[in-house]
């Protein structure tokens, strides 16, 4: 079809509300294709322009080229796609894809409802020579972008996935901002701009001048899935908002956020704010949140003076200092909605229980924070623990108040190395290759003794360092000692730290258990009375002090085995039974198992490609019949966490899967005159 248009009326605009041309072609007999530039007013609410060819002016490339393709997250009602621009003969247009404003390193295809930029350098800026009528600029996928006080006046602003958008200065008539996926920065004051309306999702305010956000008049903020950082008090200075909705965010500021005349609404968010940081609101709407130092008791403080309130007082906790949490932690705060006493009554209990002392209040709610955040987790790792039908528990110990990141301090930040061998049971005597034969079901080393000494001995507390691999390779030769020499000795773990760790580190980033024994091999190794442990000592290098007149473990006399992957099913558990010794072990670490509490542990969450590992030692093996009725075989494996952890310091391991690399990296050892 071809049409023909000229311009509405001008007085009395056509009420059209919905309007769509699609596959036309389009004559105009004015300069340009004036349907579209009509005055705001008598714009249509819904309009659609795709598929057709259209004269221009041929004079004016810029305003009356088309979009050839819409951006896709446009939140306008109008789609301009897929229109071809037929250049009148001696036009100076060509296609619309090939023009560009290089000046300002923006390739833009303009209209006058609406521009489309798509950056293309990493010095952008928003062109401030548009046409007087372009009022509504959509602008996506850039790497860098720059709004300042050269932009033209445009009443709407849309960006979309911009990598870093620093804001200078916004148009002084610009009423409707509109940020999705993106970091922004707000470097300069919005002195003069009218009434505005902002919506800011799945980003993060990376910065906020001092003056970054004065001087503005907000008729709505709606913040969604952002983070914004500490704002200085200036920043917010002769600036108010009416209505503030704060949904699925994280604020971290504890200076007033913004004077809030009229109605705030906050669910699912952390804020950090001061008792009158909200400013004096006439009804508030507060469901699902954590207040951090927001109020002066566990519940809101009426005195910020609310006219009306419709609060979820279960709803909030008086945390602080959640600068030190993890992007992804802040989320999983919450707490038990339909008793939140019992969350302080639980976290009070637990500081008596395990002897937790806290040396300033800020502290003590940080941990709060934190155990809100464990008990949270352990109730999902049980629920899914008994849908799956597995026997493990998951509960509440000593580490509940640490985040995640102070757990993982004592985790080894590297994959163990093995020595490669050929053979089953590499260096190891005849006589102990001759003993693979036939074995128990179920078998358990803390139950065996010689001379009425136990075999395994007491468990141990590595503390905040990762020299697991140190107190593997004791609690190994401890009872290799025990069963061979008939000597009941605790054997020093900080002689390991300090002396076995590799060249150039320390004992408290990880080591190998390899590495350990042959240290011992060669120099023999103290008792833990001659050389005690203390967890802080190997985070420095250069801390040896091994008397190596005193040896406890005779040095020279180490036979050392590599049990292989594809034996580990009958080989491990013979070695463990026939020789009454224990495995020493290297894993890599899932989360979940921080909260380990009993059971058959099975969870494979873990990266074995990753910098998590511990280690510990095999004493033992079973099988135990699932809820479903499936038998399942697991391994015991002795920690070195202490005996407030797992199962007084044990736990069950599924067996047969190398789980987590585990039967991978088995490393035994025995006597070799034996």
């Amino acid at each position: 079809m071809v049409l023909g248009f000229e311009k509405f009326p001008s007085k009395n605009p056509v009420p059209i509300t919905s309007l769509s041309i699609t596959g036309n072609d389009l004559i105009t007999t004015s300069p340009s294709p004036s349907f579209l530039s009509a005055s705001p007013t008598s714009h249509p609410t819904s309009f659609t322009l795709a598929n057709n060819t259209i004269d221009c002016s041929p004079t004016d490339c810029s305003t009356n080229s088309f979009l050839l393709n819409s951006p896709k997250h446009s939140p306008l009602l109008y789609q301009i796609s897929n229109n071809r621009c037929r250049p009148p003969i001696q036009s100076p247009c060509v296609d619309p894809r090939d023009i560009s404003i290089e000046s300002h390193g923006i390739t833009c295809r303009i209209s006058s409802l609406v521009a489309d930029c798509a950056c293309t350098s990493s010095t952008s800026s928003i062109p401030s020579k548009f046409p007087t009528n372009i009022s509504i600029v959509i602008l996506g996928d850039c790497e860098s972008l720059q709004i300042d006080k050269e932009a033209s006046d445009f009443s709407q602003i849309y960006i979309f996935r911009t990598s870093k958008l620093s804001i200078q200065r916004l148009p002084r008539h610009l009423k409707i901002l509109k940020i999705f996926h993106s970091t922004v920065s707000f470097e300069g004051s919005s002195r003069g701009t009218v009434p505005q309306q902002w919506e800011i999702s799945n980003s993060k305010i990376d910065s906020i001048s001092p003056s970054g956000l004065s001087n503005l008049h907000l008729i709505s903020l709606h913040l969604n899935f952002c983070r914004l950082p500490y704002i200085p008090s200036t920043s917010t200075r002769n600036s108010k908002i009416e209505n503030l909705i704060i949904e699925n965010c994280f604020l971290e500021t504890t200076q007033p956020l913004f004077e809030v005349s009229d109605t705030l609404k906050m669910h699912h968010s952390i804020i950090f704010s001061s008792p009158r940081g909200l400013g004096t609101i006439a009804s508030a709407q507060l469901q699902n949140n954590t207040l951090l130092e927001c109020c002066r008791h566990p519940y809101l403080d009426y005195r910020m003076g609310l006219d009306t309130i419709d609060l979820d007082p279960r709803s909030i906790l008086p945390l602080i200092v959640f600068s030190q949490l993890d992007d992804t932690d802040f989320f999983e705060i919450q707490e038990d909605r339909e008793h939140p006493e019992k969350i302080y009554k639980a976290f009070e209990e637990f500081k008596i229980k395990y002897n937790k002392k806290y040396k300033t209040k800020e502290e003590n709610q940080l941990r709060l924070a934190n155990f809100v955040k464990t008990v949270n987790t352990v109730d999902k790792l049980n629920e899914k623990s008994q849908k799956r039908g597995d026997t493990t528990v998951f509960g509440i110990n000593k580490f509940a108040d640490l985040s995640n990141k102070e757990f993982n301090r004592r985790l080894a930040t590297k994959p163990p190395k093995v020595p490669s061998s050929t053979h089953s049971f590499h260096n190891f005597p005849k006589r102990v290759k001759r003993q693979i034969e036939d074995f128990p079901i179920n078998f358990d080393l803390r139950h065996e003794t010689i001379d009425h000494f136990p075999i395994i001995g007491d468990v141990k507390d590595q503390g905040e360092c990762a020299c697991c691999w140190g107190f593997a390779v004791t609690a190994m030769l401890e009872s290799v000692l025990m069963v061979r020499l008939k000597r009941s000795r605790q054997l020093s773990d900080q002689e390991l730290c300090d002396c076995a760790a590799e060249e150039r580190k320390v004992g408290c980033s990880g080591g190998s258990l390899s590495r350990g024994l042959h240290y011992v091999n060669e120099t023999g190794l103290s008792a833990q009375l001659i050389y005690p442990y203390k967890d802080t000592r190997a985070r420095e290098s250069g801390r040896c002090e091994a008397d190596k007149k005193r040896r406890t473990f005779p040095p020279g006399r180490l036979a050392v085995g590599y049990p292989q992957l594809e034996y580990s099913d009958y080989e491990f558990p013979s070695f463990i039974y026939n020789s009454k010794l224990p495995i020493a072990v290297f894993f890599a670490v899932p989360p979940s198992l921080q909260v380990y509490k009993s059971g058959v542990y099975s969870d494979e969450n873990c990266n074995i490609t990753g910098s998590i590992w511990h280690a510990g030692i095999f004493v033992g093996f079973g099988e135990e019949e699932k809820p479903n009725g499936l038998v399942e075989k697991y391994w015991i494996m002795k920690n070195s966490w202490g005996e407030e952890w797992g199962e007084k310091g044990f736990v069950k391991i599924i067996r047969g899967r190398n789980w987590c690399n585990i039967e991978q990296g088995a490393v035994a050892a025995d006597l070799n005159d034996f």
